[in-house]
């Protein structure tokens, strides 16, 4: 083991050392591009839906791989970003209809059920309904996870999401904080994202 490791240290040092070398500075990662509508909003694309919502001026907006929940399969997901590098995202997300989540009521009942496995004081509360074009059904609904006891584990994440049903999916718009204050700020800008929810070819 203690051979290896030394290998591989060596290598890691001849590679730095090349980098060192090299006339061309390291490049750091550049996100991946947004896809984008014709009239600015960012794409998710997945199984059986594709949608489109609208980042807020100033925030920086991203196109990320992500996995359907239900059919295992890889989405393209929206992550939006409030500026200064505040702790918080806007996620457009989506999950294919199944015979078990099928509706915003199945998705609620199987969500609470898969946290309480895990956190047997989840709740979540509905905080009403979300207009969307095509008065589609919607949701909004408040994630309440429970908080470790003190100087255990790391804080938790503070979750709100919007739910759009559409025939074969789920559009799925979360707002993931880390702290409750920062939920509470930034609820009405997920309303406003969520509400430039449209379909997309």
């Amino acid at each position: 083991m203690l051979g290896r490791r030394s290998v591989a240290v060596a290598g890691l040092a001849l590679a730095l050392s090349a980098c060192a070398d090299s006339s061309e500075p390291p490049r750091a990662a550049v996100p991946a591009a947004p896809t984008l509508t014709a009239d600015g909003r960012i794409i998710v694309r997945g199984q059986g839906l594709t949608y489109a919502i609208r980042p807020p001026q100033g925030w920086s907006a991203r196109s990320v791989r992500g996995a359907d929940r239900s059919t295992k399969s890889m989405v393209t997901v929206a992550d939006i970003s409030p500026p200064g590098g505040v702790p918080a995202v806007i996620s457009g997300q989506m999950r294919t209809k199944t015979s078990e989540i099928n509706s915003i009521d199945s998705w609620i009942e199987r969500v609470t059920k898969t946290r309480r496995a895990t956190d047997h004081d989840f709740t979540l509360w509905r905080a009403g309904p979300v207009p969307v074009a095509g008065a589609r059904p919607s949701a909004m609904l408040v994630l309440e996870n429970s908080e470790p006891p003190e100087g255990e584990g790391q804080p938790v994440d503070h979750e709100a999401v919007v739910l759009i049903e559409e025939p074969g999916a789920i559009a799925e718009i979360f707002l993931t904080t880390k702290t409750r204050e920062l939920l509470d700020q930034y609820l009405s800008t997920l309303r406003v994202v969520a509400a430039s929810y449209g379909p997309a070819m």
